[in-house]
């Protein structure tokens, strides 16, 4: 009877030993999720089988990173602070930036918001859409400061107002990247406008 529950034992033993071994080896299956604007393309170089043929880290990394970048397009839609839609424009470009090297390396190509383009194409295209929100923002701030004029019975006080609006296209015009968006006709209309309230009685 004694040497039966030793026998039993032993078999039980050698059957987890075998089970462990078997899980061990047999071959895992990482599920992650493809971003949600980012489409994987094979390079020219590529079959489509070799398409994904990057780490399951990097794909985690490409996937935090596009849905950093989607966060940030909805806050930019979303927010009339000109900081705000700076820094998360400049956090884009970065991210886009990083993407590239998987671009370079070869690894994979990009379809973004419904476009074929590169990561570097996708750079030059938010920085010309930085670009033209800090216009926009300045030419519709111009615009407020300008209505607002009619507030202000000081003449003083009004030249002071505009000149604030020349310090922020000042502050601001250096962060335009793209040299298509300009803030000279914006600056001369505001002179132009300084000029006619200092000659009004």
């Amino acid at each position: 009877m004694e040497m039966f529950i030793v026998g039993l034992i032993v078999i039980i033993i050698i059957l987890l030993i075998i089970a462990i071994i078997t899980k061990n080896n047999a071959p895992s299956e990482p599920t992650y999720q493809k971003p949600p604007s980012l489409l994987f393309k094979p390079t020219e170089n590529q079959s489509a089988s070799d398409s994904t043929n990057i780490s399951v880290l990097e794909l985690f990394q490409i996937q935090r990173d596009n849905q950093i970048i989607e966060e940030s397009k909805s806050i930019i839609a979303n927010s009339k602070n000109i900081e705000t839609i700076i820094s998360r424009y400049d956090l884009i470009i970065t991210l886009m930036k990083g993407m590239s090297n998987f671009e370079t390396s070869g690894k994979l190509k990009a379809a973004n918001d419904g476009e074929v383009l590169g990561f570097s194409s996708s750079v030059t295209k938010y920085e010309s859409l930085q670009s033209k929100a800090i216009l926009d923002w300045l030419d519709n701030d111009f615009v407020q400061t300008k209505e607002s004029l009619t507030d202000l019975k000081l003449k003083s006080a009004k030249l002071k107002r505009l000149q604030k609006v020349i310090f922020r296209i000042r502050k601001y015009s250096v962060l335009i990247k793209d040299c298509s968006y300009s803030t000279n006709e914006l600056s001369k209309e505001v002179y132009r406008e300084i000029e006619f309230q200092s000659r009004r009685l």
